[in-house]
This record gives C-alpha cells, structure tokens and sequence, in this order.
C-alpha cells in the first residue's frame, strides 16, 4: 500500500511530529510538508522519504498551496495531519484526514497575545481556510481524531457526524521507572498554549512548605521566542527551576523515570500525548480538567484533574507527603497505557478504516 502524509511542517519536538513519524514508519509512507528541518525535530525522520515540496510559510499562502495542490504521483490512501494539509483533497483523493488539532473559534485570533497587525491577518486567514474547508469537508472518504473531545468540535464544524475516534498509542517499552526523585516535571513545546506559568506558579505555591523540591521544564524551542520572556518573568531568581531544552528522547526517557509526577497545563488541549509517557514511565499526571487529559487520566487513579494552580498544588503536596499512593498511582498508571494507548491498538483501527476506504474505491464486478 502507498500511503503518503501531508503535514505542514515538520520543524519541531512536537506530539505532532511524534505521530507522524510513528505512522510513517508502520507504513513506510512517505511524507510531504512544506519545510522539514532535520536538527530541529525527532531523528528518526532521517530514515523516511520526505517530500519538501514548494509553497509560503505564512497561512495564507499554506492553504492555497495545499487547496492548489494536484499530486503528480498515485497514492492509494493520502492521510492529512494538521490543518491547513487537509485541504489537499480539493484536487486529490482518497483522503482520510485525521485531525489532531482543530482550528477553534473564527474570533479566536482576535483574542491571542500577539501584535494587533498579526492577529488582525490571523482572523482573516482562520475565516478564509473555514470556507475553503467548507467545500470539501464532506468530500473526505474519512474523518478521524485523537479523542471524543476534539470529535464533538468536528461534527459542528465539518456537519458531519460520523468522526472516527482513534486514540493515538505510545511506545510504552521504551519507558521505564528508576524510581521517585525529589522533582516535579513539565514537558512541552514553548507555546502560549500550553500554560507554563500556570505550572511554575503551582510548583512556587507547593513549594512555600516543600522546599526539598526542584521543578524541571524540558522545553523544545528556542530560549529567543518571545515568549520566554515571560517564562523567566515567572521563574525569576529561584534556584530550583531548571529549564532544559530540545531534550533527546534517550535523556527525556531518564528523567521521566525518575521524577514524582508530571504537571500538564496545556488550554484546550485536543489530546495530550505527553501524559501517557509519564504514565508509561509509571509516573501520576497532575492536569487540569479540560480537554483531551479528562479521556486519558483516570482522576484519582493514574493523576488528578485539577480546576486551578491552587488545586495543583495542593495535589502535588499529597503525592509529595504520601510516597505509598503515590507509588500505588505510579503502576496503574503503567497498567493503564499498556491496556488502553499501545500502538498496536491504533494501528488495528487504522488499518480498518483504510481497508473500508480502499474497499469503497474498488471498481464494481462486470
């Protein structure tokens, strides 16, 4: 089967990138982006065909690149991955397009941290690609998602009601647990999205009683984006916050088995593959209880689900204070990605929903 994935870039350490690589390897597909950056994303990728094709940066000129987009090469399945790339379906087929990450709101531009010029070319970019998406959103042969949360968000935007819910999977015997050590952990990309201050402000208000705790951020970006300007605001003097950036797998897997728990902060997240891994590395998730996370983790259970920093916090005192529960957490949270996140159980999925798209297209007996 020849199977080709449509990305838009693949230039960072993201949860994104992950998965693509990861179905690009169980397939050996190839994939098309825009810009691919080998030292600024996952090593792996240097043992996959990509296809760096032509077309902007900006959003604007993504979407019309992918809408005039005509495939010179026959695919029998063509999988778009983050938004603008479905729209590659305007002039090909069959596409499934799996979507991670929707766009939210049109006005959601409007509300974003940003100078008012971009934001102002964001809201008429965002509104441009809802009406380009618009002609073709029941043009696709199928539609999955990485979680019930993002499906419900799917059916409104694209009317369509027969989205397909696939839990993206994680390698769990790559993860493994070394142990309890005196640090909080955060993992995730350098995005106002992901709420890092929320996380560092829980860690400052757990440690007013638990000074004999570090708090450790493995970021992936770079220290120049103007975001971590405001990251260093909320560190500020503390000693015990220890940024690490673009970590290797290799190490992340280490400091992963050896910290008391994950913080995960991210608004609206639409899945959330970081907090499996801390889960494969039996290690409870401390998350906030919205989005994707609320299908992940079992509150109570493998982590808490938490309405504030406050909530965090005190959270991350009763695992600090309790090493029993704590450890008790820390194996079903184990036990709960091998049974319900493994790739295996993806791939089954998937493979279904391909089969069907490819049954669909074959031409009928004479």
């Amino acid at each position: 089967m020849r199977l080709l994935i449509v990305q838009p870039y693949l230039t960072c350490f993201g949860g994104g990138e992950k998965f693509v690589l990861r179905v690009a390897q169980h397939y050996k597909a190839e994939v098309l982006c825009i810009k691919y950056d080998r030292e600024k994303t996952f090593s792996g990728f240097k043992d996959v065909k990509i296809i760096q094709s032509g077309g902007g940066q900006g959003n604007f000129e993504l979407g019309t690149y992918f809408w005039n987009l005509r495939l010179k090469k026959r695919y029998d399945i063509i999988l778009s991955n983050l938004a603008p790339s479905d729209l590659v379906r305007h002039h090909n087929y069959p596409v499934i397009s799996y979507v991670q990450d929707p766009k939210k709101s049109i006005f959601e531009p409007l509300s974003m941290n940003s100078p008012k010029l971009f934001r102002f070319r964001y809201f008429i970019e965002n509104i441009g690609y809802r009406i380009l998406l618009g002609f073709i959103a029941a043009r696709f042969e199928k539609v999955a998602t990485n979680s019930r949360y993002t499906a419900g968000k799917l059916e409104k935007s694209l009317h369509r009601v027969d989205i397909n819910v696939i839990y993206p999977g994680v390698d769990a015997g790559k993860y493994h647990n070394s142990g309890y050590s005196n640090y909080f952990l955060f993992v995730g990309r350098l995005d106002p999205k992901k709420r890092i201050e929320y996380a560092i402000s829980a860690y400052k208000l757990f440690s007013l009683h638990n000074g004999n705790f570090d708090f450790v951020l493995c970021l992936s970006g770079s220290p120049r984006e103007t975001y971590f300007a405001k990251i260093k605001k909320e560190i500020g003097d503390s000693r015990r916050i220890k940024v690490l950036w673009n970590t290797s797998d290799k190490k992340l897997y280490s400091i992963y088995s050896k910290c008391t728990a994950l913080l995960f902060t991210s608004k609206d997240e639409s899945f959330g593959l970081v907090p499996l891994e801390a889960m494969a590395s039996s290690k409870p998730v401390i998350a906030m209880d919205e989005g994707g996370p609320t299908e992940t983790i079992i509150n109570g259970k493998t982590g808490f689900l938490v309405a504030s920093c406050g909530e965090m916090s005190e959270k991350m005192g009763f695992l600090a204070d309790h090493p029993k529960i704590l450890a008790r957490m820390g194996r079903a949270s184990r036990e709960h990605v091998e049974r319900d996140f493994s790739w295996d159980q993806f791939f089954k999925k998937l493979d279904k929903l391909i089969y069907n798209v490819l049954k669909a297209a074959e031409p009928e007996e004479s």
